[in-house]
């Protein structure tokens, strides 16, 4: 028995990072991992350490490497075999090595891999081999490790596992048999029912010449006995079509027919004219219902555009309002400034006196003072620059859009003459809806397809493709619907060179374009409103100021070398000047008020010449609508649509009624009926002349026909006699081997009961009942199951998937008692197991666990830690490249 105790991985495709799984159980053990984690790597991994030499080259040794990468894949294996340890460490590729530490020494490099072949009993790989002779050569042990996707195709035992396990099992069926002595009768016995019979029972030599000359002979007589036979009833019917056509011209069946179809067809026309009618009315009502609902909608769009027009003149008050309190806010906040800038007026004239005061021991200081004055300034400037800088470029993104705002109104007065012109247009239209049923191919206009369960409107002759059906053509019947075309052609080229004037492809364009005027606007008077703050002289005052504060400061400079006395009043210049820069602050933020009065301004009255446009525009939309059509001419309209719609039902109802009682579709089925059966007893009456001239020219001439008869069954009944004797001599011999055969086959099931009985305990927790069946060649063929035999391949996927596994757990058990290395590796299996199913096989799993280790590879962890089973973690390891 072999138990694994640690695996440790590197550079193994997936597996480039390490991975050690050390202190593995000795019984149920379970590793597991996302998808694409490794755990499939893993097995190859294994799989490679154990069966693979370590020099390996080739597609095997690039199959090895991770992806994008040069490395040596190094797997290490901690192990024992019948309670005794070994460690094996293996290297692929550049630096290829092997070393196996034993109990009875360490092997290394080709020693190492010949040690394993002999523990493991596999067959080394040498030169190129694919992967199905890799799997066959890896002995009784590739039968024990279970591949992903693989397990449902049975055991797949390969001819070395098959050489292993076959070694001891003949060497005990040659003694139940009896030695050679038993074979050498079967294999006699088998040579002369060869004589006769083909391995699959078919006759061969004498017999089957013997067997043909009978069978020839009887189907002559056959023939013979046929032809008199068929002759006889030849005859029989000859006389039977003559009586039928007598008795079919004595009843005039053709004449009664031709009576009844006659009638039936006048029938049929006076219903199918009474369907016409009721087809005629049903149209007239649905164009009465389509100009009722029409002028239904005119009266909704005259109330709608009255309420619009009363709402935009309600609204008119507030936004005066708004505007006037707007501009008195201005007008406050420009007297602010006015104040603001004669304090700040008195307090420079109070510092210019108080400087002037000043002597020259107080220039140096005071020059100081004019330079830090200078640097201000110039700061300004600065600033007041960037303000002008953003007035120009807000005027040039506004010179750059063409639209002209006066004429957004004309704009939205020709969107909407085009689309009343399409209301119009679609109003006479013709309405078309699919809803084809499920499956159905889709319905098409020129190539494009035709929405489905939606109306659509056509307003021209039009061919509609309705796949796996045909076209249909629809030809709208409106009289002025050319003429609504025409409206809605010149409305749309109205509006497109009114768009086009306006350098705007469409009015959601020309709106945008509106408002980004507006945004330009606005971000222009701010701009004005900061620079007039900063620079409330301009700039050009502002720069002057500048240079004056600079050429100040020079002056007071040369002025501080003089030797003049000091009469300076510090405390003096300082309040000046604190009263100045108070001033200048008090300035700035009336000047910032101001601006954001001004603007609100702008705002409201902007608004108000808005809502006084549109006000005006609803107005004079109503007033043109009235003098178009009054309120009280679409009232009457509605009125006579209505009264219209009622008349036209009520002759769609006595025209519908009229046709249900002409019932067309039952006038139509007596007439079709009528007709076939004209049709088909007028066949009939032909057929028979047809079959009675036939019938008496094939009994002419044919005489001798029963003296020909006996004759051939004579000697048919000579040549079976003799292919009888023969059968007989060969089904002695057919018993016999097959006898012999059985008791060879008993003997063969006495040795493979250790193994079948291994599996019905773990078989029972599956299938109760089932008793499983293996061939000769040691692979499952089948299960019995209610006295039924039911071969492997005819099972479904997961019961094979899962009576694979149950039989290599036998195989396992077997393999350990007889002292052989084994193991049960599980990769991803029992993927098609139900719940009930899954849980019964772990329980199989469980009970193999108590002898053998069970390493179990899985993506779904939670279906073993719900079983009581320890899962360890196989992380996502790092991909090379």
């Amino acid at each position: 028995m072999m138990r694994l105790e640690a695996i440790r991985v590197r550079d193994f495709r997936k597996l480039a990072a390490p991975v050690e799984l050390a202190g593995l159980d000795p019984g149920l053990c379970v590793v597991a991992g996302d998808n694409e984690a490794g755990k499939s790597t893993l097995l190859d991994a294994l799989r490679a350490a154990l069966f693979e030499r370590h020099n390996v080259g080739g597609a095997t040794l690039d199959a090895m490497m991770p992806f994008g990468s040069v490395v040596s894949p190094h797997v290490e294996l901690d192990f024992t075999l019948a309670g005794r340890p070994f460690r094996l460490a293996k290297t692929f590729g550049k630096g290829a090595a092997a070393r196996l530490e034993t109990p009875e020494g360490t092997f290394a490099g080709p020693d190492a891999d010949a040690r394993l072949a002999a523990l493991f009993g596999f067959e080394e790989i040498r030169g190129r081999a694919g992967e199905d002779q890799r799997r066959a050569a890896r002995g009784h042990m590739g039968l024990l490790w279970m591949e992903q996707a693989r397990v449902h195709h049975g055991l797949e035992i390969g001819e070395t596992a098959r050489r292993t396990l076959r070694g001891a099992l003949e060497a005990e069926v040659g003694d139940v048999l009896g030695g050679d002595g038993a074979s050498e009768i079967l294999e006699a016995a088998r040579a002369r029912r060869a004589a006769y019979l083909t391995r699959t029972g078919r006759p061969t030599g004498a017999l089957a010449d013997a067997t043909a000359e009978a069978e020839r002979r009887r189907a002559e007589a056959d023939a013979a006995a046929a032809e008199l036979a068929e002759w006889e009833a030849e005859a029989d019917a000859l006389a039977r079509d003559r009586a039928d056509r007598a008795a079919f011209d004595a009843e005039r069946r053709l004449e009664t027919l031709a009576e009844r179809l006659a009638a039936a067809e006048a029938a049929l026309a006076e219903a199918e004219r009474a369907e016409t009618a009721a087809k005629a009315a049903a149209e007239a009502r649905a164009r009465a219902a389509r100009e009722a609902d029409a002028a239904r909608r005119a009266r909704a769009d005259r109330a709608a555009l009255a309420r619009a027009a009363a709402e935009a003149d309600a609204a008119l008050p507030a936004l005066r309002a708004d505007a006037e309190a707007a501009a008195t806010a201005r007008n406050d906040t420009r007297t602010r400034v006015a104040e603001a800038r004669a304090r700040r007026e008195t307090a420079r004239t109070r510092l210019r006196e108080t400087r002037a005061a000043a002597t020259r021991a107080d220039a140096a200081r005071r020059a100081a003072e004019a330079r830090r004055r200078a640097e201000a300034l110039t700061g300004a400037l600065t600033r007041a620059r960037d303000h002008d800088a953003r007035i120009a470029e807000a005027r040039r993104a506004a010179a750059a859009l063409r639209l002209d705002p006066r004429a957004l109104p004309g704009l939205r007065e020709a969107a909407r003459s085009l689309r009343e012109a399409e209301i119009a247009r679609d109003a006479a239209a013709t309405q078309v809806e699919v809803a084809p049923d499920p499956g159905a191919g889709p319905a098409r206009i020129a190539g494009a397809p035709l929405p489905q369960n939606t109306p659509h409107a056509l307003d021209r002759d039009t061919e509609i493709t309705l796949e796996g059906w045909g076209r249909l053509t629809v030809r709208p019947g409106a009289g002025d619907l050319a003429e609504r075309r025409d409206a809605v052609a010149a409305a749309g080229a109205a509006l497109a060179d009114a768009l086009a004037a306006q350098g705007c492809d469409s009015l959601a364009a020309a709106e945008r374009a509106a408002e980004a005027l507006a945004r330009h606007d606005a971000a222009r008077r701010e701009a004005e409103a900061a620079l007039a703050a900063v620079a409330p002289e301009g700039l050009a005052a502002l720069a002057r100021a500048a240079e004056d504060a600079a050429a100040e400061a020079a002056r007071f400079a040369e002025a501080a070398g003089s030797q003049a006395p000091d009469t300076a009043d510090p405390a003096a210049v300082e309040a000046a000047e604190a009263e100045g820069e108070a001033a200048e602050a008090a300035l700035e933020t009336a000047a910032a008020r101001e601006a954001a009065a001004g603007e609100a301004a702008i705002r409201a009255t902007t608004t108000l010449e808005t809502a006084e446009t549109a006000a005006r525009d609803a107005a004079r939309r109503l007033a043109e609508a009235r003098a178009e059509t009054p309120d009280d001419a679409l009232a009457a309209a509605e009125t006579a649509a209505a009264e219209a719609l009622t008349e036209a039902e009520t002759a769609a109802t006595r025209a519908e009624a009229a046709r249900a009682e002409a019932e067309p579709e039952t006038a139509r089925l007596t007439r079709d009926r009528f007709a076939r059966a004209l049709g088909s007893q007028r066949d009939e009456r032909s057929a028979l002349d047809v079959r009675i001239a036939g019938r008496e020219g094939r009994l002419q001439g044919r005489t001798g026909l029963g003296e020909r008869a006996e004759l051939a069954a004579s000697e048919a009944e000579a040549a079976e006699a003799r292919a009888a004797a023969l059968c007989a001599e060969a089904e002695a011999l057919d018993l016999l081997v097959a006898t012999l055969a059985a008791a060879e086959a008993e003997a063969r099931a006495a040795v493979l009961a250790p193994v079948v009985a291994r599996a019905r305990p773990y078989l029972r927790l599956l299938q109760p009942e089932a008793e499983l069946a293996l061939s000769q060649d040691l692979d499952i063929a089948g299960l019995t199951r209610a006295g039924r035999e039911e071969p492997f391949e005819r099972l479904s996927v997961g019961a094979r998937e899962q009576v694979s596994v149950l039989v290599r757990l036998a195989f396992a058990d077997w393999l350990a008692e007889t002292g052989r290395p084994a193991m049960v590796v599980l990769d991803d299996a029992l993927n098609h197991a139900d719940a009930a199913r899954l849980e019964r096989m772990q329980t199989a799993l469980w009970k193999a666990a108590e002898r053998l280790q069970v390493l179990v590879l899985t993506c779904r962890p939670r279906d073993w830690t719900a079983a009581g089973a320890t899962v360890r973690r196989l992380a996502q390891p790092h991909v090379a490249g």
